[in-house]
């Protein structure tokens, strides 16, 4: 790594902190208003977003939590389980069944890239330097908007991702099942279907929780009201460095830009993480289940 500052990694906190380098010596990019920094040798692996290096190559590292554990990208261990679910699959049998699995993989897949693209705009919100207007010193902190639609893109884009993911397991389920023609025409159909204990109550779940967050927010950018038309973008400027915030309306429902409500500031990429998060825990057990069932259906 040479001296050119560029070069150097960013690690973005949930906590709003963003320092260029790790560990004592780096220099603090955001941090949250009022907020106390102290950085010393330990990247503490909960509260780490992921790592940006501001390259030719342009490289960010997420940092996920599925199942209580951590995961940086790069580790050894994958992102899913699913390979691992189905072993022993016949190329030419099971053909049909490799590319239920492969389909699938692909929208997760395109839901991390968007999640990860979501990330690296916060990152580069966060290197705005010198803002053209004359701010009050006095003041504790000063807010200002900035148009930035490419972080809604992407969080639109993650969403519609995992909504894909969600739809496309029914034709994994069917193989398996044996069940023919008649494929239920989404995940929820899927769940009004007659199917075994253990499978059913993992999709209920999945359906009745997150499933539920994807599409309020989902259905709302394809057929209502996007949000980037009326961004919510903010740039905190406090103690001569600078925080993104990327406001979501907590009533998307709400489907008109006058009816949006943000009495709460949720954002936008907590909201993705978190719910691509619980999609990937979904995506494990539910293969995990289904591949058990069919080595029951194999073996008798």
């Amino acid at each position: 790594m040479t001296n050119d500052p560029t070069n150097y990694a960013r690690y973005v906190y949930r906590s709003g902190v963003v320092t260029l380098g790790k560990g004592i010596g780096s220099r603090v990019l955001s941090s949250l208003p009022e907020e106390d920094v102290f950085i010393d040798d330990q990247t503490n692996p909960s509260e780490l977003l992921g790592v940006w290096t501001q390259s030719d190559h342009d490289e960010i590292r997420l940092c996920l939590k599925t199942h209580g554990v951590n995961w940086l990208e790069g580790e050894s261990r994958p992102l899913i389980k699913n390979i691992e679910a189905f072993r022993h699959l016949d190329p030419i049998q099971d053909r049909r069944l490799i590319q239920y699995i492969n389909s699938s993989y692909y929208y997760l897949i395109s839901a991390r890239v968007q999640l990860a693209s979501l990330l690296r705009c916060y990152a580069k919100l966060t290197t705005v330097r010198g803002p053209k207007i004359p701010f009050d010193r006095k003041k504790v902190h000063v807010m200002f908007n900035v148009p930035s639609p490419e972080c809604y893109a992407h969080f639109d884009a993650c969403l519609v991702a995992l909504r894909a993911f969600a739809d496309s397991i029914r034709f994994t389920t069917w193989n398996v099942l044996g069940r023919g023609t008649g494929i239920p025409r989404n995940l929820a159909s899927l769940a009004n279907t007659q199917l075994p204990e253990k499978l059913e109550e993992i999709i209920d779940q999945y359906v009745a929780t997150t499933l539920g967050d994807i599409l309020r927010y989902r259905d709302n950018a394809l057929h209502y009201a996007p949000l980037a038309v009326r961004d919510n973008t903010r740039l905190i400027f406090s103690n001569d460095i600078i925080h993104a915030e990327v406001w979501l309306p907590h009533n998307p429902e709400a489907r008109s830009h006058d009816g949006f409500e943000y009495k709460e500031q949720k954002d936008a990429y907590t909201t993705a993480k978190t719910l691509f998060e619980q999609t990937l825990e979904f995506a494990d057990d539910f293969h995990e289940t289904l591949g058990s069932l069919r080595d029951d259906v194999k073996s008798s």
